[in-house]
């Protein structure tokens, strides 16, 4: 064989010495054929009773079968769902997901984006004085579903609290009179093993106990002001979706999904979602198409991550979900169709974020030859 020239050699030796690029692992959503549990129910006690019980069994069986041949595929499985959702959560290539389309028992395969925490930069943009009446909030509980809560924070210390029958939930080290339930779903989210107690329901990020914090703080002083919650004497539970910065700092949907179910059988009243889904929604909140997002209910949404919230809400949970951070850049803010999944979804409370702390705009824009009258205030 005639000798290669030695830049030729060196080159293909230095392609050699570094791995090829591995194939990119996509989040994906299995949709399967039953409508989920809270759509055969009317109420939050209800998912405890005959009729509930009996459509999870039957849910649980056919994800049994698709379960199984995910293992037999090699399909990393990531989480599953059947309360607000009936589906299979998995992380796989793009060809892998291809040939999961039409496998016995899945009506749907639906690419989803990772959650990544919103305005995680707020501390230099909000000016906004927050400070609830003394008694605000007694009573409520308010789930915040983020990357955790600091129990021992000065604004989460309240000793004439007494929290309800039935709790503290989940692990009781992280919890205390006023942050009555400590979760995480981190291991559902992770890859890396950096950090030993990521797992835990411990906030190693921050994000999650400044929205506590705004939430039911109760008052305290720190170097720069005194600061108290909008509700301050509201239980908190707190469930940790996003794990430590640069490591686990984002959450696959199967998180998000076990986080709002556990909120709803933990008995909370509201639950917060600060966060964005890194793309804004590319089905409206209540698209049902018949030939891609088919099932035998009829009513499933196209957008899981909608149909999650609307069942949740639907289940007596009131959920605040953030609008996501784009379209906040001028003179065209807020840009349109710049809402990010869930924020679309009709029965959430979605809040944007400001930019300016003196120009609000308050106005309608009507097509045709008239003002209804019924606008004409607005």
């Amino acid at each position: 064989m005639k000798p290669q020239p030695l830049p030729l050699v060196l080159m293909l030796l230095a392609s050699a010495a570094f791995p090829q690029t591995p194939t990119r692992l996509v989040d994906y959503a299995l949709v399967l054929d039953d409508p989920p549990v809270a759509r055969k129910v009317e109420s939050r006690a209800a998912l405890h009773g005959a009729v509930a019980q009996a459509h999870l069994q039957r849910i649980r069986s056919a994800q049994s079968s698709v379960l199984a041949e995910l293992a037999r595929r090699n399909v990393k499985v990531t989480g599953t769902a059947q309360t607000l959702l009936n589906a299979v959560f998995v992380t796989a290539t793009r060809e892998e997901a291809a040939q999961l389309v039409g496998m016995k028992g899945v009506v749907r395969v639906i690419h989803l984006p990772r959650y990544k925490p919103a305005l995680d930069k707020a501390v230099g943009l909000v000016n906004i004085p927050v400070g609830g009446v003394a008694g605000g909030g007694a009573g409520v509980k308010i789930g915040i579903i983020d990357s955790g809560i600091d129990q021992n924070h000065p604004g989460f210390q309240d000793s004439s609290l007494k929290p309800p029958s039935g709790f503290p939930k989940g692990d009781a080290n992280y919890t205390n009179n006023k942050v009555i339930v400590a979760r995480s779903y981190v291991a559902l989210d992770a890859a890396v093993y950096d950090t030993p107690d990521d797992y835990s329901p411990r906030d190693r990020m921050g994000h999650g106990t400044a929205i506590a914090m705004i939430a039911a703080g109760v008052q305290n002083t720190g170097p720069l002001a005194t600061i108290q919650g909008v509700a301050p004497k509201a239980f908190l539970g707190n469930y940790k979706i996003f794990g430590s910065p640069g490591v686990n700092d984002y959450a696959y949907q199967s998180a998000l999904v076990g986080a709002l179910t556990d909120a709803v059988n933990d008995g909370m009243d509201v639950v917060t979602l600060s966060l964005s889904e890194g793309d804004p929604a590319t089905y409206g909140p209540l698209d049902v198409d018949s030939v891609n997002c088919a099932d035998s209910s009829g009513d499933t949404h196209c957008d899981v991550r909608v149909e999650a919230v609307e069942n949740a809400v639907k289940l007596g949970l009131v959920v605040v979900t953030s609008a996501g951070n784009d379209g906040n850049t001028a003179p065209n803010y807020p840009t349109l169709n710049s809402i990010h999944t869930p924020g679309t979804a009709p029965d959430a409370i979605t809040v944007g974020a400001s930019m300016n702390s003196h120009v609000f705009y308050q106005a309608a824009h009507v097509n045709g030859g008239g003002v209804p009258s019924n606008l004409q205030n607005i």
